[in-house]
């Protein structure tokens, strides 16, 4: 079965505009300095759970969006770890957790304007991209396709990724594997703003083999 284009991005739209008012309260505790509280904790907790409970209403028999209550409790333990971090990387690594729960290989690229064109830099690939594909997430993360692929097969990636950001909006495209092993497939790639870094992503979701 192939996944709508809709799905994807609508999950991910919502989720994010949820996280904002989160990577909101974490900025201002460490640029005030506030105490971190225990009830303050549970304030943010109760907003992640929440989180994590709208995204799982958004399953389908389409994408399997999984999390027990052990991957919360880990997620949770990392955001509130990232207190002092930046908003880059509070934002990323909530993205990266999202991602880690599903069972297709999916990934996000920063995109990174230069003055007349943009590269697109791996900044999230999760483990069903690793196992699908046979390669390590430490390979291709920080690096661009014309690091990493072949170059006919980056050539294809870098041109739907330039036509899915000029659209800003999703975009369905046969692609080649990453493996060069000849076979193609039918990946969703749609454009995310991030609501509090500003940073732009072009993310990718496999949802299908040709």
């Amino acid at each position: 079965m192939v996944l709508k284009p809709e799905s994807s991005r609508e999950w991910l739209r919502i989720a994010l505009s949820n996280l904002a008012s989160i990577f909101i309260a974490l900025i201002v505790v460490q640029q005030t300095k506030v105490q971190v509280t225990p009830e303050l904790m549970r304030s943010m907790q109760g907003q992640i759970d929440g989180l994590f409970a709208q995204v799982n209403a958004l399953q389908t028999d389409k994408v399997n969006l999984t999390a027990n209550n052990i991957t919360l409790r880990l997620k949770l333990a990392e955001i509130e770890q990232l207190v002092g971090g930046t908003a880059e990387g509070l934002e990323i690594g909530a993205i990266d957790a999202m991602f880690s729960e599903l069972d297709r290989a999916g990934w996000c690229k920063e995109v990174v304007y230069h003055d007349d064109s943009a590269d697109f830099v791996m900044v999230v690939i999760n483990s069903a991209y690793e196992i699908r594909y046979d390669i390590s997430a430490s390979r291709y993360l920080g690096r661009t396709d014309w690091q990493t692929q072949a170059p006919e097969v980056a050539e294809v990636y870098v041109q739907h990724d330039m036509d899915t950001l000029a659209v800003k909006d999703t975009r369905e495209f046969r692609e080649p594997h990453p493996a060069a092993d000849g076979r193609t497939g039918l990946y969703t790639k749609w454009y995310v703003e991030l609501p509090v870094s500003g940073l732009e992503l072009i993310c990718g979701l496999e949802v299908g083999e040709l």
